[in-house]
């Protein structure tokens, strides 16, 4: 069967459906009955284009926008006239959409909506949900965010954002309720002169990964590398840069399965979270293919170095690796000399969250902890082949909120056992890069239960 000749879209997702018509009318060529093959290329085709139009809002406002939403279908991309608009209210959509700033830096949208979400989207699973191209300011801003993603279904594409981000004025600069997704070409930023940790920067949380709701995460086997075979289970952080961040740049927490990749950390950090103030905690974190970036001294702008930069990654549960990364040391006059990454169990010292004051080993869910599909089970930390300082430390919680004479970190997580430093992880391959869902919105789901009448 000869696969028709098809008039070219300019619609980057249409192009994308079409293309994979055609290859998919020559691919089953020989396995499937003609009409079969004839049916499923012509519903590629018509369900992306009956889901191509773009719809421009007014003007940058939020009511606009909301209005823009309310017109749009699935498969729909709205876009966002140039400008600059402070928004006192948010938006909220359910529909699997692109959206899109008409120009990147041109769309600047500032947060003067108090504790409330500018963008509060839920997504689906016909099409994958967008966002690109926005730039992100803060003035009245006071305990929301700037992006709250949920839902299920495709994961969703954040790239090409700018993302200010002021010290503890934001609950998170961005929210990601659920499992998987690709995060890429994103700046977060801090310019603050000077902030609480009584240093220049922000040791605010900036882009949380945090899916309360799913804990079979916590019962189903580890998808690190490429036993994600379909690059979905894992939520996938690359090309991003965070400046002057230095608490929790990233911020893993419930049952979240992270891969951070080839990004630049300027002064910023990672924290994944365990089950002590969290529900569940971080399931799993791959650090790989980054630049880390310490300044000892010297001035940026309204930044002074150094920052409050404490640790580069603080690990309070869950498993990971960490390879291929520069990592150089922490140290400066004023705040001293730092370790690189911390472990701590903080459930054996604090009396808090849903497993507090342990004193077996293994803690739920504490670092080195993993399960196979079948039962809980130690999947050690691996650490390995990073350029300069990679040697962990421990930390115990404080003060002791529970009994005198409780069990520090260094008694449950042991190295050899919990982590591993200097060796890689056994049958371990990264996750091709980039990722291959780059590019733009999936196209529609296949159609099910295709018969043929003969």
């Amino acid at each position: 069967m000869t696969a028709p000749t098809l008039p070219l879209h300019r619609d980057r997702h249409l192009r994308r459906a079409i293309e994979d018509a055609r290859g998919l009318a020559l691919r089953i060529r020989g396995r499937l009955m003609p009409p079969l093959q004839l049916l499923v290329a012509i519903w590629l085709v018509s369900a992306a284009t009956a889901h191509a139009a773009t719809i421009t809002a007014t003007t940058c406002s939020s009511s606009n926008v909301q209005s823009s939403f309310n017109a749009a279908a699935n498969g729909d991309t709205v876009v966002i006239p140039n400008g600059s608009c402070t928004w006192t209210t948010g938006v909220t959509t359910n529909k699997q959409i692109i959206i899109s700033g008409q120009s990147k830096g041109s769309v600047i949208i500032t947060h003067g909506a108090g504790k409330a979400n500018l963008f509060s989207i839920t997504t689906g699973s016909t099409f994958s949900t967008e966002i690109r191209n926005l730039t992100f300011l803060v003035s009245s801003g006071d305990g929301g965010r700037y992006l709250d993603i949920g839902g299920s279904g495709k994961v969703p594409f954040v790239h090409d954002n700018y993302f200010r981000v002021p010290d503890f004025q934001l609950l998170h600069a961005v929210r990601l309720g659920r499992s998987g997704g690709v995060f890429w070409n994103n700046t977060f930023e801090s310019l603050d002169a000077t902030g609480s940790s009584g240093s220049s920067g922000s040791g605010s949380g900036v882009l949380q990964l945090n899916n309360e709701g799913e804990g079979s995460s916590w019962t189903t086997a580890s998808s690190m590398g490429t036993a994600d075979t379909t690059g979905t289970a894992n939520t996938y952080i690359e090309d991003n840069t965070f400046n002057n961040l230095h608490q929790q740049a990233v911020d893993i927490d419930n049952n979240a399965r992270a891969v951070i990749r080839h990004n630049i950390f300027n002064d910023s950090s990672i924290v994944s979270h365990g089950a002590d103030t969290s529900s569940d905690g971080a399931r799993h974190v791959e650090v790989y293919d980054n630049i880390f970036v310490f300044h000892a001294t010297g001035s940026n702008g309204p930044i002074s170095y150094p920052l409050a930069l404490n640790r580069w990654w603080y690990i309070r549960g869950g498993t990971g690796l960490v390879t291929d990364n520069v990592l150089p040391n922490i140290d400066s006059p004023t705040w001293g000399d730092k370790e690189e990454f911390v472990f701590t169990v903080q459930n054996l010292r604090r009396n808090a969250g849903p497993y507090p004051c342990q004193t077996m080993y293994p803690a739920p869910h504490q670092v080195g902890q993993s399960h196979n599909g079948i039962t809980a089970t130690t999947e050690p930390l691996y650490i390995w082949n990073n350029t300069g300082f990679q040697q962990p430390s421990d930390e115990d919680y404080e003060p002791n909120e529970c009994a005198e004479g409780a069990p520090t970190t260094s008694a449950f997580v042991q190295p050899g056992r919990d982590y591993v430093v200097g060796s890689p992880k056994p049958g371990y391959t990264k996750y091709s890069y980039p990722h291959p869902l780059r590019g733009g919105v999936g196209i529609p789901s296949a159609p099910q239960n295709l018969r043929i009448i003969r």
